[in-house]
C-alpha cells in the first residue's frame, strides 16, 4: 500500500491547570481516527510529573485500544528515586507505534490512553498538559 501524504490524520489535545494525583490507572482517554491502513501512529504527551516516595520506580505509558504498543516497542517513560523528594519534572512521552499484541493498528477509530503505574505519583502540577497524535507514513513505503 502506498502512503498518501495529503491524507494523514492529526489531532492535538490540551488540558490546562491539571492536577492529577492518580497513582495507578488511566490518566487520559481520547479517540483518534486513523485514515490509512498501512501507516503508523506517532504519539507525544508533554506534562509535569513527580513521585515523592523513597525507593520506587514510576512509569507513564500509552495504550492503544487497551493494549500497549509492541512494534517497534513500548512507549514509556519512568522515574527512579533513592530518597524522598518532591521534584516536579517536565517530561515528554514520545514514540511511534505500528502494532499492539492484538496486531497491526489498521485504519478506523482507535482509543488512545495514557496510564501511570506509581506508588505516590502526580501528573500535571498546575501546568498545561499536551497530547499530539499524528498518523505517519512508514519509511519502507
Amino acid at each position: 500500500h502506498r502512503c498518501l501524504w495529503d491524507q494523514l490524520g492529526y489531532k492535538t489535545y490540551t488540558w490546562h491547570h491539571t492536577n492529577n494525583n492518580l497513582d495507578n490507572g488511566e490518566l487520559r482517554r481520547v479517540t483518534f481516527i486513523k485514515k490509512q491502513q498501512s501507516t503508523g501512529l506517532r504519539l507525544l504527551y508533554s506534562s509535569d510529573i513527580r513521585e515523592i516516595t523513597d525507593q520506587w520506580h514510576d512509569r507513564w505509558y500509552f495504550k492503544i485500544d487497551g493494549r500497549e504498543c509492541s512494534r517497534p516497542s513500548k512507549i514509556e517513560i519512568s522515574t527512579h528515586h533513592d530518597r524522598v523528594n518532591n521534584m516536579h519534572i517536565p517530561s515528554v512521552l514520545l514514540g511511534t507505534c505500528t502494532a499492539t499484541p492484538a496486531g497491526h493498528i489498521g485504519s478506523g477509530r482507535h482509543t488512545i490512553t495514557i496510564h501511570i503505574k506509581s506508588k505516590e505519583g502526580y501528573s500535571g502540577h498546575d501546568s498545561t498538559s499536551f497530547l499530539e497524535i499524528k498518523e505517519i507514513c512508514l519509511v519502507n513505503q
